[in-house]
């Protein structure tokens, strides 16, 4: 972002419009990747100092969202969209009160499925379920991409070691880890079925 940015400043007078059109492109999608980055290092550094804190995970406990069904199709519909795959998504979801706010179940959502869209190539599904089982909340993600190693799962569970291939990596893998630990305060299971080029199943069961 700073090679292109320092270009459009020395350069701009020089540049035609097509070329400093897909320049403020590239910018934009650099920043908006940033900023998510950023958003996710706040999120994941506030569940962590609510997970020592039994107050604030009682406070996070007593959320609740009545229509969670509306709440994953929308979020996973917008995120088919910015990949351009909304063939791709498939949804089979029940109506069951969870518990769990609406904000927190967004961001469960949210990170599931882009983590499916991103590491899974167009045109092979995205499929998404919700439904209740047990006076347990299931929702399950599933896509046919690449696939995870059995320590890179275990490497979810390690969270110093995971930190420093975070920086390493610029990212991957963040989302992941704040699914497993909003899943985990809310008092629910966080479980990941996945092998090397098998694609991944993630499945999350909360309190209903």
């Amino acid at each position: 972002m700073l090679c292109s940015s320092e270009i459009l400043i020395s350069e701009a007078h020089s540049l035609d419009r097509q070329v400093i059109s897909e320049m403020a492109g590239m910018l934009h999608t650099g920043a908006e990747r940033l900023h998510r980055l950023i958003q996710n290092f706040l999120v994941y550094a506030k569940l962590e100092i609510a997970a020592r804190d039994p107050e604030r995970i009682k406070d996070l406990q007593h959320g609740r969202t009545p229509y969670p069904k509306s709440v994953i199709r929308n979020i996973a519909t917008r995120q088919a969209k910015q990949f351009g795959r909304e063939a791709d998504l498939k949804l089979k979801l029940q109506q069951v009160a969870v518990q769990i706010s609406e904000i927190n179940l967004g961001k469960l959502v949210e990170e599931l499925v882009d983590n499916a869209f991103k590491y899974s190539p167009a045109g092979t599904p995205v499929r998404i379920t919700s439904l209740s089982h047990n006076h347990r909340f299931i929702l399950q993600v599933t896509d046919q991409g690449r696939g995870m190693s059995t320590s890179q799962i275990a490497d979810l569970g390690a969270y110093m070691q995971f930190e420093r291939r975070f920086y390493e990596q610029q990212g991957s893998g963040l989302g992941l880890i704040i699914a497993k630990r909003l899943a985990e305060l809310h008092g629910g299971e966080f479980l990941i079925k996945s092998g090397l080029g098998q694609g991944t199943t993630v499945r999350v069961i909360l309190p209903v």
